[in-house]
């Protein structure tokens, strides 16, 4: 068994395409990363949009952050209660965006929604 220490023009060829592949491979996995994160952005933006655009949202929220919110026990269905729910479920969305890692563009302030569900839970006793 003999080892030869030649290349030949059909090795080069197989070793620039190789190259060629990983550096595709590389290219491919950056910008899938790129393409996440912008797509993170994309549904934090959405959610501050929603957020801010909706007047019934903001004024609940601020009820809790202020601690004026009190739940006399909300009947079905009632405006409040269609209030509070989606504004439990955008925080809901952005808790699970948290809890799966992806803290990038989440707001720096999220000690704030944490706060608000305490003062719920104390006003809503």
């Amino acid at each position: 068994m003999f080892i030869k220490n030649e290349i030949t023009v059909g090795d080069l060829i197989a070793m620039a395409g190789f190259i060629a592949a990983a550096i595709g491979l590389l290219f491919t996995f950056y910008q899938i990363l790129k393409s996440n994160k912008h797509k993170r952005a994309e549904f934090i933006l959405d959610f501050c949009k929603q957020f801010m655009d909706s007047d019934d949202l903001l004024k609940v929220y601020y009820d809790i952050e202020y601690g004026s919110f009190h739940s006399p026990g909300f009947a079905s269905h009632s405006p409040e209660e269609v209030k509070l729910g989606k504004l439990l479920m955008l925080f809901e969305n952005v808790s699970m965006l948290y809890e799966m890692g992806n803290r990038s563009g989440l707001p720096k302030r999220c000690s704030s929604f944490r706060n608000a569900c305490i003062a719920l839970g104390k006003n809503g006793k």
